[in-house]
């Protein structure tokens, strides 16, 4: 058995023996406020609560293990609808009569508990969630808030308190020590009654209002009221009520009185008509074993590391965060801070109210902490000469290395200063003297200055002479810009002098001789021949350690070029010419080296040269006209003489520039070439090629040139109807251009492709269609058509179900002897309108001339033809001189008809237009 159940078995049976034995002392304080006034409720027993984390606006929150609403230091009533696995998910708490003092709700996920408390009556509301309990005084939140959010934890359970109620309204308070009845009105025999279950022991102390009870008040014929009071099996009490109590309705009693333990539960009570269940947990002990978590600290020191203890006692875990950590002693090093939280280890224990529950463990770094410095067994360094150079470590390079220990700072106790320096050669035999090539402070430090943990590189490449690493405690080592030997002119002192770990020496020195320049004597082609020039080939110009000089013109006998010119190579044409080798670069030549040089190239003349063929070429154009520009003839294009020269090619363009080319054919031939340029003619590639080129002139304008007429009949169209697929169309006419625009989009000019006459272009439901044509040069549009402007419909789908359906029928007459006239004649039929000849046509009877006519019927919008109807009918008129036999009849359109176009469904369409020369009929 577990020890705490054991403790709360003993508690139950103390409980039980102080009840029994109190019996007998049984007290019944009456007589609350008098004259009907509604009862102010009762202090909860005496109890001790935390000071609150919050409390402000009537919200008061404190934070303590094990504290409930329902305890005695609350003393809030906690029904079971508030309580357990009804706070799991959104609800509402509705109070009843009599004590309807209003509603609760809850909202799960948002941790919000609202509340609702009708006129008259004054309740406080509990909020309990993890170890955070709140009240809610609602007298004192501000105006308009009846809501309150546990941030804190989930909801745990609610409770209300009971303060004041509304006048002469029967209602019940209940406390830890008494319950208070109000019933609104005078008592009498059949009104008040007191039944409350204690737990433990599970059993009833009763009260009730009776008469002849002695000592009672007598009121409204009733004689002797008074309370009855049985009590855990003790005997009936009878107890006289004063005349005030009577009256007013309002009994108080204190059932604690009958009590002697120090620790029950109010499960029910029940006075007169009103049942409550408050639950309501009391006395000043818990039945839990409460555990007090202890912690310790110790601070981070200089060269120690700081601890904290989380201390193994029965009935505590630790967190940190949700990470559920052991007892035992930890290890912190740097400057932090940790929360550490204890919590119950199982229900049989909570934390003690009074305990801390959170702890903060705050970690700084130690003031004042010297650590010692470091001391030069803490540097090494690598060093590569020629025989340990690689790639990746070039001769006369290194790396400087501090390294960090333990118990140190970074500091080192005696910096210095590393620079590497590369020498040399100024000798073709000897090792001195050498002039500074370069130098290389080590790291990123201009004086390479060397304090502390770290790593520090140095490098100066040596190609022909001395590479040395200089260092100093003192400060940056002096290197001067020539050396004539050690410690001459400055004092040296290296690397590997210092003490530190590394290889030794830190200099290097490649052998003599290697900064010898060996000049390579240029070569001459003197002038040999007529028109030709003389020249001078240095082939060792790119050599970077030898530069060349030349001069125009001799030496003087001692051989110095003093006052003569200089010139580039590539002027040395004719004449004479000095060269001059230079050692550069640090390099010098060998003594008895050749180093200058002189060259005649002798004096440019011209050959004389014999004549040459000259010869020609023309072009010719073909005038402009009204209709056609100007254009190349080509009878006019023509060479002087076919035995010289001959036409190669000519072009024209789409801009009408033109291209005309003649080339020779005679090796010796050349076109004339004037020293005064002739726009559009060229000579090129020695003479031997002619180019015309220039801009032909466009068709003649003016009055002297008529302008074309175009008569326009419709030239573009559409089709919009249930059936059909959307589309518009334009009919190809010479002179006329047409421009489309869809849904304000870039408007495109239509293009003609192969010998289409009509082009017909998709279109989308709703789209808005523009449509202009306009005249080329040359022509000029009678009448000129206004814009198509179309938007397309986005016909429904029952739109092929709701058109009307019609049909149409045309008779043909033809003339005859007693009449010459060709006849069609066309009905008047609601939605069908009449194409002849493509041409939009009124009903009625109209003249035709000889030969073919064609009639169209087409549907107008809302109208549609059957699936058999015929829409077209073709039809030969016979001439005049054929058509005198009176047995001719008039024929109907049913019976001459070709067969008509049949449609698949209904459909409704426009009539195709065309640009055409309108058939001339007229209306009889």
């Amino acid at each position: 058995m577990l020890r705490s159940e054991a403790r709360r078995l003993e508690r139950r049976e103390t409980l039980r023996r102080r009840i029994l034995a109190g019996g007998t002392a049984m007290l019944l304080a009456l007589g609350m406020a008098a004259g009907g006034a509604a009862p102010a409720i009762a202090a909860p027993p005496s109890a001790t609560l935390p000071t609150p984390i919050v409390s402000a606006d009537g919200v008061t929150t404190y934070n303590k293990g094990g504290l409930t609403c329902n305890s005695s230091a609350v003393g809030f009533q906690k029904p079971d609808a508030l309580d357990g696995t009804n706070l799991n998910s959104n609800g509402v708490y509705q109070a009843v009569n009599p004590n309807n003092w209003g509603s609760l709700s809850w909202n799960v996920s948002e941790k919000r508990v609202t509340w609702s408390i009708n006129a008259g009556w004054d309740v406080d509301i509990c909020v309990k969630g993890g170890t955070h309990l709140t009240v809610i005084d609602t007298s004192e939140t501000p105006e308009g808030v009846t809501s309150y959010v546990h941030t804190y934890a989930g909801l745990s359970h609610l409770g209300f308190r009971i303060v004041s109620t509304p006048a002469n309204t029967p209602t019940q308070v209940v406390t830890c020590e008494s319950v208070t009845y109000s019933h609104g009105s005078p008592l009498t025999t059949a009104e008040g009654h007191f039944n409350i279950t204690i737990d433990p022991p599970g059993s009833q102390i009763n009260a009730y209002v009776d008469q002849n009870v002695p000592g009672g008040v007598n009121y409204n014929g009733a004689n002797g009221l008074g309370l009855r009071i049985t009590a855990f099996g003790v005997p009936q009490t009878p107890v006289p009520l004063t005349l005030e109590q009577v009256t007013t309705g309002v009994i108080e009693f204190r059932y604690a009185d009958f009590i002697t333990s120090d620790v029950y539960t109010v499960t029910f009570v029940q006075t007169h008509s009103i049942d409550t269940w408050p639950n309501l947990l009391c006395g000043d002990l818990d039945t839990h074993n409460f555990v007090v978590p202890t912690v310790s600290q110790t601070a981070l020191e200089c060269d120690t590391a700081g601890t904290y203890t989380l201390d193994d006692i029965e009935g505590v875990r630790w967190f940190i965060g949700d990470d559920e950590v052991q007892p035992d002693t930890y290890t912190v090093a740097t400057a932090s801070t940790i929360v550490v939280r204890a919590e119950a280890a199982s229900s049989d224990f909570a934390l003690d109210p009074d305990a801390d529950s959170e702890f903060t463990f705050t970690f700084t770094e130690p003031e004042d902490c010297e650590l010692p410095c470091l001391p030069a067994s803490a540097v090494s360094y690598t060093y590569y000469n020629l025989a340990t150079a690689t790639l990746t470590n070039p001769a006369n390079s290194g790396l400087i290395t501090v390294t960090a220990r333990d118990g140190y700072s970074d500091e080192l106790c005696n910096p210095f200063w590393v620079v590497a320096a590369a020498w040399h050669f100024s000798s073709s035999t000897s090792i001195w003297p050498q002039t500074l090539k370069g130098t290389d402070p080590a790291g990123d430090h201009d004086e390479g200055y060397i304090d502390s943990v770290g790593t520090y590189f140095f490098y100066v490449p040596v190609d022909c002479g001395q590479g040395d690493v200089y260092a100093s405690f003192t400060s940056m080592p002096y290197v001067g810009s020539e050396l004539f030997g050690p410690s001459d002119p400055f004092t040296e002192k290296f690397l590997h002098d210092m003490g530190f770990t590394g290889p030794n020496p830190t200099y290097l020195v490649t052998a003599p001789g290697c900064n010898v320049a060996n000049p390579i004597a240029p070569t001459a082609t003197p002038i040999l021949e007529c028109n030709t020039y003389g020249s001078i080939d240095i082939s060792d110009v790119a050599n970077p350690y030898v530069g060349y000089t030349v001069y125009r013109g001799a030496a003087d006998d001692q051989g110095s070029v003093a006052g003569l010119e200089t010139v580039p190579v590539s002027e040395a044409k004719e004449g004479v010419f000095t060269v001059v080798a230079t050692a550069m670069n640090g390099h010098v030549f060998a003594p008895g080296t050749i180093r200058q040089w002189e060259f005649d190239l002798g004096t440019y003349y011209l050959c004389e040269l014999p004549e040459l063929p000259i010869t020609n070429a023309s072009i010719g154009f073909i005038d402009p006209t009204c209709d056609l520009g100007q254009q190349l003839d080509p009878t006019k294009l023509l060479v002087d003489d076919d035995t010289l020269a001959k036409l190669d090619s000519y072009e024209v363009f789409d801009d009408s520039t033109y291209v005309v080319v003649f080339v020779t054919i005679d090796d010796d031939a050349r076109f004339f070439d004037s020293d005064t340029p002739t726009p559009g003619r060229i000579v090129s590639e020695g003479g031997t090629k002619l180019t015309f080129t220039g801009t032909l002139d466009g068709r003649l304008t003016g009055d002297d040139c008529d302008v074309r007429e175009i008569e326009v009949v419709d030239p573009y169209g559409y089709t919009d109807n249930c059936l059909d697929d959307p589309s518009f169309w334009v009919r190809l006419v010479e002179g006329i251009v047409y421009t489309i625009t869809v849904d304000d989009e870039t408007p495109i000019i239509v293009e003609w492709e192969g010998v289409d006459e009509v082009r017909t272009f998709s279109a989308s439901p709703g789209a808005t269609l523009n449509i202009t044509a306009s005249a080329t040069e040359g022509f000029t549009l009678a009448p000129q058509p206004g814009p198509l402007d179309h938007v397309f419909q986005e016909w429904p789908d029952e739109c092929l179900t709701t058109s009307p359906l019609v049909e149409g029928s045309v008779t043909f007459t033809p003339a005859n002897c007693l009449d010459a006239t060709n006849w069609v004649t066309l009905p008047d039929v609601d939605g069908v309108q009449w194409w002849v000849d493509g041409h939009e046509t009124a009903a009625g009877k109209w003249a035709m001339p000889a030969g073919e006519v064609i009639v169209e019927a087409t549907a107008l919008q809302g109208y549609g033809f059957g699936l058999e109807a015929t829409t077209r009918w073709e039809h030969t008129f016979a001439a005049a001189d054929d058509v005198c036999d009176l047995s001719g009849l008039a024929e109907t359109g049913a019976s001459n008809a070709l067969v008509g176009i049949g449609f698949a469904a209904v459909i409704i369409t426009l009539a195709g237009m065309g640009v055409v020369i309108g058939r001339r009929f007229q209306q009889a």
